[in-house]
């Protein structure tokens, strides 16, 4: 007894010919792990200083900044 499927009916994985899925779509995310889409503090700081860094770096002495102390800058009057 051979039985027919209809799989162009219905927008599920399995109407596909697809393998049902084995993990939740939805997973709850670890406390400590940030929301996709929001910047913690620190990475705003890092990428502020290595814009800084990469503007002396490559401008030199035409740069708008000076490195004045460690992790320290000064905008150029």
């Amino acid at each position: 007894m051979n039985r027919m499927v209809d799989r162009t009916s219905g927008s599920g994985p399995e109407s596909c010919g697809l393998p049902p899925r084995s993990v939740a779509r939805r997973q709850l995310l670890p406390i400590d792990h940030p929301i996709k889409g929001q910047a913690t503090f620190g990475t705003i700081v890092t990428a502020v200083y290595a814009a800084i860094l990469r503007e002396i770096a490559t401008k030199g002495t035409e740069a708008r900044f000076t490195k004045t102390d460690r992790g320290k800058f000064t905008l150029k009057s």
